[in-house]
């Protein structure tokens, strides 16, 4: 099991230094209006998270 979580931190290291490697291609590609747009997506997904997490945690005070 642990080896598996070697693994998988190592993965997203990886993919986290591919990503920003190409950054400045990626940049050029989407321009500006792809960066907003990403932004505010990412942002969108952030707030689903918080909002479920709000939600596990009220159901769980709840129901306890």
């Amino acid at each position: 099991m642990a080896m598996g979580l070697v693994g998988a931190v190592i993965a997203v290291h990886v993919a986290i230094a591919a990503a920003l490697m190409a950054s400045t291609t990626i940049m050029k590609v989407i321009k500006e209006a792809g960066v907003t747009l990403v932004a505010r997506i990412a942002g969108l997904l952030l707030a689903a998270i918080a909002v479920q997490m709000l939600v596990d945690a009220i159901r769980v005070f709840v129901t306890t």
